[in-house]
């Protein structure tokens, strides 16, 4: 296996934990005070994991989208939010 491959699999699956870190404490922050936003995020959040669980080693495609996409969102937390 490609030592780069690896890596930038790692890369867009660490991205991807940083997108759902955001959106969980959001979800610990209105505290089920708001049920209609506390389903959109949890839904939003099985969403950032699902397309975590299509990253696949040494297959570029399941892999630069993601790091393109969601890598600059989770860099500004502001962009993340208005982009959700």
């Amino acid at each position: 296996m490609d030592f780069d491959a690896i890596v930038r699999a790692d890369l867009a699956i660490e991205i991807m934990n940083q997108g759902r870190s955001l959106l969980s404490a959001r979800l610990h922050d209105i505290d089920d005070g708001d049920p209609v936003e506390t389903e959109r995020l949890r839904s939003r959040r099985r969403d950032l994991l699902a397309l975590q669980h299509g990253v696949v080693v040494g297959m570029p495609e399941t892999v630069e989208p993601l790091i393109a996409e969601w890598g600059p969102r989770v860099r500004d937390e502001e962009r993340f939010w208005r982009e959700l």
